[in-house]
């Protein structure tokens, strides 16, 4: 979430072996009501940076970071 994130993909601390979902907006951003319906089902909202990536790269970008925080690309 670019515009209003609770800290930032990268800075998050998963341990090796770790289990996560990701879920990953479009170009536009959340809504209002998305943000909220994802923050009552547990999910942070972080932001992989102040720039906007098409859907199909930050899918890919944030896999690539979460695979790397948990040590699977070791």
């Amino acid at each position: 979430d670019n515009v209003r994130p609770q800290g930032a993909l990268a800075d998050l601390a998963l341990y090796p072996g770790a289990a996560a979902v990701l879920v990953i907006g479009s170009e536009r951003g959340w809504s209002e009501a998305e943000r909220d319906q994802l923050g009552s089902a547990g999910f942070l909202r972080l932001s992989m940076g102040s720039r906007a990536l098409r859907t199909e790269t930050a899918c890919v970008a944030a896999a690539i970071l979460a695979l790397e925080k948990i040590g699977a690309l070791r």
